[in-house]
């Protein structure tokens, strides 16, 4: 398959795969420039690129979904990691990146008293919160009324702005994007490298979610 000018194999295998010596092989014969681990959920995904790592595979990998790099390595080894190109959370740097990312921070850290990557994955209730601001109300069809119409909103994990899912045939915005940092990791900690707007990622997503 060809897609942005790239050539991309997929593999697939069962998400309840325990044993993936077989998929690091399978990597390590094609020796991609770029591998990315993703949608067999943060447990299988790590034990696959362990597996593709451990064939002997030293190329680039690349994890779509954002994560905190202190969460990662929670199921990723330090090795694989290094290097690695990352979806970033906005509270995970020293500074966070946004002043709610920063507000939710200083909470957990009054609250808990340390701060060791946890992340809000809250989008949800962002968006349905800025809908009942909006409309100055909590009736159903409104809120869903304003949510079906573009809503933008923000939250710790960052600014959002609904989406349609027209490869559901669904012209209403029910879907969303996001703004989107991205890290490497380098010397065993997260370094920014670069970001997409809002505006590119919504316009991206209105790409993706095309219906063929």
């Amino acid at each position: 398959m060809r897609f942005n000018g790239m050539n991309v194999t997929e593999i697939f295998y069962p998400g309840t795969s325990t044993d993936l010596s077989s998929l690091g092989t399978k990597v390590m014969q094609s020796n991609p420039p770029v591998v990315c681990c993703q949608g067999g959920g943060p447990l299988v995904d790590s034990l696959a690129q362990k597996a593709i790592y451990n064939a002997g595979y030293r190329g680039q990998f690349f994890t779509a979904p954002p994560s905190t790099f202190y969460n990662m390595c929670n199921v990723t080894p330090p090795e694989v990691m290094e290097g690695q190109i990352v979806g970033a959370i906005p509270c995970e740097f020293d500074e966070p990146l946004t002043q709610s990312a920063k507000d939710f921070k200083d909470r957990f850290v009054a609250k808990y008293g340390k701060y060791e990557g946890q992340s809000l994955g809250n989008a949800c209730w962002e968006a349905v919160r800025a809908a009942m601001q909006s409309t100055g109300s909590i009736d159903v069809d409104k809120v869903a009324a304003a949510l079906h119409n573009g809503q933008q909103f923000s939250g710790p994990m960052g600014d959002y702005e609904m989406v349609p899912r027209m490869d559901f045939g669904d012209s209403r915005t029910t879907g969303s994007a996001c703004k989107i940092w991205m890290k490497q990791i380098k010397n065993g900690e997260p370094v920014m490298i670069g970001e997409f707007s809002l505006e590119e990622a919504v316009a991206v997503m209105n790409t993706y979610y095309v219906k063929k």
